[in-house]
């Protein structure tokens, strides 16, 4: 995921994760509330955890839903093509038929990553040309 977010000459992407952003003792639920009102894009990793986590689901996501910022689905991991996408299912989510994880090899992370920047660029530019 950095690797697609990295320096960027068109936009200031900031990879934000619990791990990378939140340390022993914070009020997660205030920098996430915090981060989710500075944010303009939400790009959601669509794995097994992600749609099983009522946090994520009630508020990370239904952020993005309900006030209508642009939120670009990618799957990092193989799902059950039965699975709730909860509020997912009307958008195309990059990597349907090829997720992260069946990336083997450092050159085929990377080439998945370059066409998750590529989308990135794409979705935006079309979205500030509006």
């Amino acid at each position: 995921m950095a690797e697609a977010t990295g320096p960027d000459a068109d936009y200031d992407f900031e990879l934000w994760s619990m791990d990378g952003n939140l340390r022993a003792g914070d009020d997660f639920d205030q920098e996430i509330q915090d981060a989710l009102r500075a944010s303009t894009t939400g790009v959601f990793a669509v794995s097994h955890a992600m749609l099983t986590s009522p946090y994520i689901q009630n508020i990370e996501l239904r952020h993005f839903l309900d006030t209508g910022k642009l939120l670009v689905p990618i799957l990092l991991t193989e799902i059950n093509a039965f699975a709730d996408l909860r509020g997912l299912a009307p958008r195309q989510i990059l990597g349907w038929n090829n997720p992260y994880e069946r990336q083997s090899s450092r050159a085929t992370r990377r080439r998945w990553a370059t066409k998750l920047a590529e989308e990135l660029h794409r979705v935006l530019d079309e979205r500030s040309a509006r």
